[in-house]
């Protein structure tokens, strides 16, 4: 990739404000393409890390994140650490890539892995614990989850309360007891404390900082930011764009009560001066009204109380943590990107953050979190919607994050389709190891890396992403509907769950349902944060359409909400009186900042109120509509017309006179079929192909000031547009090939024959073990490694290895000094002979291997399976029978007990939990490859077959309706055919060297390669929940019914019989 002169800070896309580059298009640089989270694990090896950003390079990568992760072992921002720091950024440069930070060490951002609050004490987060049990009573839990707090008792008594509850669990009254005053009969004592937060291995063994106090935000900018300035910072701006902040939150999440009589610890965020800060801005004491954070009152009217305390620590931790570090890195000349913590629903943010637009004031480019492949509408919209209003360039995905090893290509196009259609333009795909030792291999994969037998195939999604980039980040977006966002309307309803629960979920459903509406119907809108909206659009100077910062909009929508923030009725008051239209939609506000007022109803009684229902937003937003698709019936299986599925989403941008659009379809199964698209406006139609680097005119038509033209879209299909203002009459050629329809014309032949690119596996993760005993000790029952490794930690007091564990940069000198001797035997049988055998086996240097007695040598290993930092050993000839392989080792609290894998020419029949050696197959079939002797195999297989042209067949093509696998690649007669096959119709042209058609009874050879997984060597095979989700440390470790010992291997290969095809009536 070509590297261009990267300009100022502010300006990512380089090439968005210059005349559209037809070779940009074809050939992006760097600044177009993502750049993966780069997980630093290990002891760093320069040599390595340059390899590896050359297989990034490779894979078509525009750069990488520098991300300290779980295994590191050099120290954190130590000096070693940035000399592979400055050696990556060199060796990124000679490449022509970019280098982005991360500010660090594993994740949430703040603590610099501790540091700051080691440092800093007085940094330390606080938290508010309200509980009917007073400090001494009871035991303190101990916190192994950073994410869920515990008491303390680290704190001071702040006040005590005596509530008492009506019948209905409504809070009838309350009141502050004096230091020695009881509760009267009838009424229960609450005591609220401030104390110190957990300690917690996941900082390393530290607290987590208090990201509502700016000094600790400074603090931790002087120890991690003013670090990298200080050893790299002449590439600020330049080679260095960014640097990437990861879940910031508040350090204790929001707490609630089950249902109101319940006793438990409460708990919620806090800092040092909030009562301090929320008394100056309010007027009274938080403390005198504590209570009302936690109940409902007796009265129908929401507590103000409740209100102000919500807003006022999203306030405090916004301007804490987001606005200090947004303003350091613009004074630095670095663009400040990432995501907060929970941004997805109501209630996830309001518990973490309080409101996640607020935040995204401080970003030059605003980012989002897409973890296990899940579809956040909303979690997108209000990253965008804040870009557009601040005027950044675009948005930032952390993607691909905790989807397995087994996640295919249509995926990773799928889940960045419907991104780039709702604004992402920096995909940064979650995650790239450096090294896959010990724990780092179970750091929510897949590896998306050389790890993975697909890499060098990846520059295809690569390539089409950053070629939608370059398109879709010229200009400016056209969107004319705003939306009120209703979060605050939901603090209130932040009480007990049994009486607050059904409100919370009504409102999440209607913050759902109404985006679903606009955007499924192609309706793009922005949301408009309350709090924002004062900064973003002054009060004096209102006119339509109105301006939102850099945005405008043509119509407001005021969406189910019970308080509306008295700056936003005055400003919508007045947009109204310019003109404007202001829609209310369901709900109508009965409250102005959380205080009981007519004013919502009497703007509404002036304006247009609505049901929130499809028919009635459609028809009212008709006229604000720039993008309509009409979208042929469905069939039902009695074969009866349905409605279609509405599963189509765009972005509209403009750039000087021409238009730029972008449509998926969000549907990775079912197509689109003659579908009509339609622009308001009239265009001549250009298609860019994102695959091909190509582009082409479309034969449209006009009529009543708009431009129309039929397409198809296939399953998880994309249609990139430009739209030129109209010249050509006609508006350009028939799309002919679109038309082509196809019939079965018959199938290939079976395999005659397969090529593995790598050995067969049988894996070694069952061993008898003895610890500490001779050589003729007793054995222990055979038990998985892993789970062997939790027993034994939990024997010997050490720390498990769950995933929270600290660092081992930060715990070098706090080893446990009891060393162990562990010797594990392993047993298998094999039916054959095997000359080529290794044995995988990460540190071997550290083991003693016997295979039947015999010693084998560990001192010079012949290679690597998969992963570098996993060698081979090379074993004598193993002949067929029974054997017993030893490992004896030393065990300690830092040691990796992990899975082994015998690697050679065999084939493996597993049944249950069964596994043993076989001849490796002479033939595969069509058909998963699990069964057919390769249950563990990871690495890809290419099926050699023939067939014949069938007679009259001038289109002949290639369908592979079913496999299993990243992607496919097709060879006719040694020649590759097209692009790689991965997405629907699944399907590949069949033509000569010359593009002519091939002779009809000619006979040829088809060579189909399918790229494999390593989820059958590495996955968590002993998971028996079929509908787990969450593929991080803890899925290799569960128990009771999540557990089996059976191996739950997973499909892999094609599984049905490819065929072919010929155009119909040729």
């Amino acid at each position: 990739m070509a590297s261009s002169a990267s300009p100022a800070l502010g300006t990512l896309y380089p090439g968005r404000h210059s005349k559209f580059s037809h070779d940009l298009f074809k050939s992006p640089t760097a600044h177009y393409r993502g750049a993966p989270l780069w997980s630093w694990n290990c002891k760093l090896d320069i040599p390595q890390l340059r390899e590896q950003l050359g297989h990034l390079n490779e894979m078509g990568m525009g750069g990488a994140h520098i991300h300290s992760r779980t295994g590191l072992e050099d120290e954190y921002l130590g000096t070693t650490f940035f000399e592979a720091v400055k050696e990556s950024i060199k060796t990124a440069k000679e490449k022509g890539m970019l280098t982005w930070l991360y500010d660090e060490d594993r994740w949430p951002s703040g603590s610099a892995g501790g540091l700051v609050t080691k440092n800093n004490p007085e940094y330390g987060a606080t938290q508010l614990l309200f509980t009917t049990v007073p400090y001494g009573v009871k035991d303190i839990p101990k916190s192994f989850d950073p994410w869920h707090p515990v008491r303390t008792e680290t704190g001071q008594l702040l006040a005590r309360y005596a509530v008492h509850l009506n019948e209905g669990g409504e809070m009838e009254s309350y009141r502050q007891l004096g230091p020695d005053e009881e509760a009267e009969a009838g009424s229960t004592v609450w005591f609220a404390y401030v104390e110190l937060v957990s300690i917690n291995e996941w900082f390393n063994n530290q607290r987590y900082v208090d990201t509502m106090n700016s000094d600790a935000v400074k603090a931790f900018l002087s120890s991690t930011h003013e670090k990298y300035y200080k050893e790299v910072g002449e590439d600020f701006g330049d080679h260095i764009l960014g640097i990437f902040t990861d879940e910031p939150q508040f350090a204790c999440h929001k707490g609630s009560l089950d249902h109101p009589r319940q006793q438990k610890d409460i708990l919620m965020p806090w800092t040092s001066n909030l009562p301090e800060s929320f008394s100056k801005t309010y007027g009274y004491k938080l403390e005198d009204r504590l209570p009302e954070l936690f109940w409902q009152p007796s009265e129908q009217t929401p507590s103000l109380a409740r209100y102000h305390y919500h807003d006022h620590i999203s306030d405090r931790f916004t301007s804490a943590y987001a606005d200090t570090i947004g303003a350091w890195c613009r004074d630095h000349n670095i663009n400040l990107t990432g995501h907060m913590m929970h941004e997805d629903t109501l209630q996830s943010q309001t518990e973490a953050l309080g409101e996640a637009m607020r935040s995204y004031r401080g970003f030059s480019l605003p980012g989002i979190d897409m973890l296990f492949d899940s579809m956040e509408l909303n979690t997108a919209k209000q990253a965008q919607s804040a870009s557009h209003q601040f005027g950044r360039e675009g948005v930032m995905s952390e993607i691909y994050g905790v989807t397995n090893w087994d996640f295919t290509f249509v995926g990773h196009k799928a889940a960045g389709d419907w991104q780039a259609a709702l604004g992402v333009t920096f995909r940064v795909p979650h995650l790239t190891w450096v090294s896959m030792r010990g724990e780092a291999k179970r750091d929510y994969p897949a590896s998306i890396g050389y790890q993975s037998p697909w890499y060098k195939e990846y520059g295809l999604l690569e390539t089409y992403f950053s070629r939608i980039n370059v398109a879709m980040t010229r200009g400016r977006a056209v969107v004319r509907i705003g939306v009120v966002h209703p979060i605050e309307s939901f603090w209130l309803a932040y009480g007990p769950m049994s009486q607050t629960g059904g409100e919370r979920e009504e409102r999440q459903q209607n913050f759902e349902m109404l985006t679903n509406i606009l955007l499924y119907d192609q309706l793009d809108f922005d949301f408009i944060s309350e709090s924002l909206f004062p900064s973003l659009t002054p009060e004096e100077d209102i006119s339509t359409p109105l301006k939102v910062g850099s945005s405008t909009y043509d119509a407001i929508l005021v969406p189910s909400m019970s308080t509306i923030r008295q700056s936003t009725l005055n400003r919508l008051q007045k947009f109204h009186a310019a003109g404007g239209r202001v829609i209310f939609v369901g709900e109508i506000p009965r409250l102005v900042d959380a205080r009981p007022s007519p004013e919502p109803q009497q703007l509404a009684s002036q304006t247009t109120v609505i049901p929130l229902r499809r028919r009635d937003i459609l028809s009212t937003l008709k006229d604000v509509r720039e993008v309509e698709i009409q979208l042929q019936p469905g069939t039902s299986f009695l074969s009866k017309a349905v409605p279609p599925k509405r599963t189509l989403l765009y972005q509209l941008r403009q750039d000087g006179e021409d238009r730029w659009v972008f449509i998926c379809n969000t549907d990775r199964q079912s197509p689109h079929h003659n579908a009509v698209v339609k622009l308001k406006g009239e265009w001549d139609i250009t298609q860019y192909d994102a695959f091909e680097g190509t582009d082409r005119l479309l034969e449209s038509t006009t009529s009543n000031g708009w431009t129309a033209f039929p397409w198809s879209f296939p399953a998880h299909g994309s249609l990139l547009l430009r739209a030129e203002p109209r010249k050509n009459g006609s508006g350009g050629q028939k799309i002919s090939e679109r038309d082509t329809k196809w019939r079965e014309a018959g199938y290939v032949s079976p395999p005659k024959s397969f090529h593995l690119s790598e050995p067969n596996v049988l894996l070694l993760d069952m061993a008898e073990f003895r610890v500490d005993g001779d050589d003729d000790a007793p054995w222990e029952p055979a038990e998985e490694l892993l789970r062997l490794d939790d027993r034994l930690r939990e024997r010997y007091g050490f720390p498990t290895k769950t995933g929270s564990y600290a660092q081992p940069w930060a715990t070098k000198g706090d080893v446990h000094a009891k060393t162990y001797r562990l010797q594990l035997k392993f047993q298998f049988t094999s039916s054959v002979d095997i000359t080529d055998a290794k044995l995988a086996i990460e540190d071997p240097e550290l083991h003693r291997l016997h295979l039947d007695g015999t010693e084998v040598s560990t001192a010079d290993p012949t290679g690597y399976f998969v992963d570098r930092h996993i060698p081979t050993v090379t074993l004598p000839t193993i002949p067929r029978g029974s054997h017993t392989l030893i490992v004896t080792r030393s065990y300690r609290s830092d040691s990796n007990l992990e899975w082994l894998y015998l690697l050679g020419t065999f084939g493996v029949h597993l049944a249950g939990r069964a596994a043993t050696i076989v001849p490796l197959p002479s033939t595969l079939h069509f058909g998963t490859w699990t069964t057919q002797g390769l249950p563990f195999y990871a690495g890809n297989v290419t099926y050699t077959s023939d067939f014949v042209v069938p007679a009259s067949a001038p289109t002949l093509a290639l369908q592979i309706p079913r496999f299993t696998a990243p992607l496919l690649r097709v060879h006719l007669d040694d020649d590759e055919v097209g692009t790689p096959l991965a997405f629907a119709p699944y399907t590949l042209p069949l033509v000569g060297k010359d593009g002519s058609p091939l002779a009809p009874g000619s006979t040829h050879e088809l060579r189909v390669t399918a790229y494999g997984s390593r989820v059958n060597s590495f996955g968590a095979l002993h998971n028996a929940d079929d509908d787990y989700f969450w593929f991080g440390p803890n899925a290799w470790r569960t128990t009771g019914e999540e557990w089996c010992y059976e191996y739950r291997v997973k499909e892999a290969g094609v599984i049905l019989t490819p065929k072919l095809l010929v155009g119909e009536g040729e």
